[in-house]
């Protein structure tokens, strides 16, 4: 192979785990007091009544 595409390979995966690891990093996990919660079950209940109707 030429050295040329072996440069190019070698950076597209560079940037692909790149951008992998800063998605990984980035990442975080939410931390919801009791009321949001019972506030999100609440909509999503809403939600899934007015699927229901529409059908």
């Amino acid at each position: 192979m030429n050295l040329t595409i072996l440069l190019l390979i070698f950076c597209c995966l560079a940037v692909v785990i790149g951008s992998i690891m800063t998605i990984r990093k980035s990442a975080n996990k939410f931390i919801l007091s009791e009321e949001q919660k019972k506030k999100i079950k609440q909509r999503e209940i809403e939600q899934q009544q007015k699927d229901k109707l529409q059908k």
